[in-house]
């Protein structure tokens, strides 16, 4: 789960209980597929927050994966 949606600054990403205490990769791409913005957490913890601030006004892929399993959703950043 990714919110606020829409953002301006700040996004936090709530994972699945079963990714906490492991290592977890976020990666947020644009609608042409070019990666935007990738962070890499050894300890996942509930919640993380990433600051989208830099990012252009638009919508984006955010794409969360942990061991071989993924989960994508969209947002829109103003």
């Amino acid at each position: 789960m990714a919110y606020p949606n829409p953002t301006t600054g700040a996004l936090n990403i709530t994972i699945p209980f079963s990714w906490q205490s492991k290592q977890v990769n976020y990666e947020i791409y644009n609608v042409s597929g070019q990666l935007s913005m990738k962070l890499l957490n050894e300890n996942g913890s509930q919640t993380q927050t990433l600051n989208v601030s830099k990012l252009i006004p638009g919508l984006y892929i955010v794409k969360v994966s942990c061991d071989k399993q993924s989960l994508t959703g969209k947002i829109f950043k103003n």
